[in-house]
């Protein structure tokens, strides 16, 4: 009698390896400075892994592991271990994975790294002043009468460079090989703090260069309440002997807010002296409230005449203030000419009495 047959014990032939067909780091091909302060991830691709198989990974002789997903499996890697790392290196994920049946697939090794986590120097060289009658570099502190100052400085190759205003983000500067240069637009009576931020190209960031520190200025002094006056002028005429002396001109700095410093000029017919006539403000002259100027006799009064004479006020940074109302005054300096004369009597010599 023959029994009934046993159940059926099913067996699937698989002698096909899983395939490890992508291995990427969160960090890419550069491990940075940025990178290494915190926990990286590697990512592996898999098929023909079943899910919940083991992937291992080694780096730097260290193991990790992490179970397969829907063919993917993310691997933590402790900043700590990033951070044991060689400077300059250049380092191998080296994967393995097999399926349920056992089947051992071919090692992954053609993942590498290098690592780079030396930042760059940023350097901030210069801030230029290029507009008004006062321009060139800047000291760090000083006022400008720019509303637009030119930053550069230098940085290596392939580097980002971003401009702050203390820690407040300007913009990125514009790069030209291995020097940079951003324009920091000013706001009248506003104090900035410069400083700039070199990345490289793996993406290590530098420290911040020291503030450099500008103040915007475009007030420009007022305009002279009063008239300049001039002595040597009370008859309203400067004479020849008067203009040899030089003419000393008073000017009244009442309503130009002037400050020690500060340029006093004095001008002919509404501009410049040929040879400018200028005086720089001292801490008495402010204190005074006024100031004594010579105009010497090589200033370039020009033919005599009728002469209107004013006076404006020049601030430290260059901002100009309106002239004062003009004084007119008579240059009779020159002596006169005779150009004909006419004998009164008929036969040409003159005789004893005719005089």
């Amino acid at each position: 009698n023959p029994s009934s047959p046993t159940s059926d014990f099913t067996v699937i032939g698989d002698t096909t390896a899983p395939i490890i067909s992508d291995v990427s780091a969160s960090w890419g091909s550069v491990l940075n400075s940025i990178e290494d302060n915190g926990d990286g991830i590697v990512t592996i691709t898999t098929s023909g892994a079943e899910d919940s198989q083991t992937v291992t990974l080694v780096l730097n002789s260290a193991t990790y592991t992490g179970s397969v997903s829907n063919n993917t499996t993310s691997i933590t890697v402790p900043a700590a271990d990033l951070q044991a790392l060689n400077e300059s290196d250049t380092y191998t994920l080296s994967v393995d994975v097999s399926d349920a049946a056992g089947n051992a697939g071919t090692q992954h090794s053609s993942t590498t790294f290098s690592v780079d986590t030396t930042a760059p120097s940023a350097v901030l060289s210069s801030v230029a002043d290029d507009v008004g009658s006062i321009t060139g570099a800047l000291s760090d502190g000083q006022s400008t009468d720019d509303t637009s100052v030119v930053i550069s400085g230098t940085n290596e190759a392939g580097s980002t460079v971003a401009v702050y205003d203390g820690t407040i983000l300007l913009g990125a500067a514009t790069v030209s090989g291995t020097s940079w240069t951003y324009a920091v637009a000013l706001i009248d009576g506003t104090t900035y703090a410069l400083n700039a931020v070199e990345t490289d190209s793996v993406g290590n960031p530098s420290s911040p260069t020291s503030d450099f520190t500008v103040i915007g200025d475009t007030t420009a002094p007022g305009k002279p309440t009063n008239a300049v006056s001039v002595a040597a002028a009370s008859d309203g005429i400067i004479s020849a002997s008067e203009k040899s002396a030089g003419v000393s001109v008073s000017v009244d700095l009442d309503n130009t807010s002037a400050v020690t410093g500060d340029t006093v000029e004095l001008l002919l017919n509404g501009s410049s002296f040929t040879s400018p006539v200028t005086y720089v403000l001292k801490s008495a002259d402010v204190d005074n409230g006024s100031v004594s100027i010579t105009i010497n006799s090589g200033s370039g009064w020009g033919s005599d005449g009728t002469k209107e004479l004013s006076a404006r006020v020049i601030d430290a940074v260059g901002n100009v203030g309106t002239a004062s109302t003009e004084l007119s005054v008579a240059l009779e300096a020159s002596p006169p000419t005779v150009s004909t004369v006419t004998s009164s009597t008929t036969d040409g010599p003159y005789n004893i009495g005719d005089v």
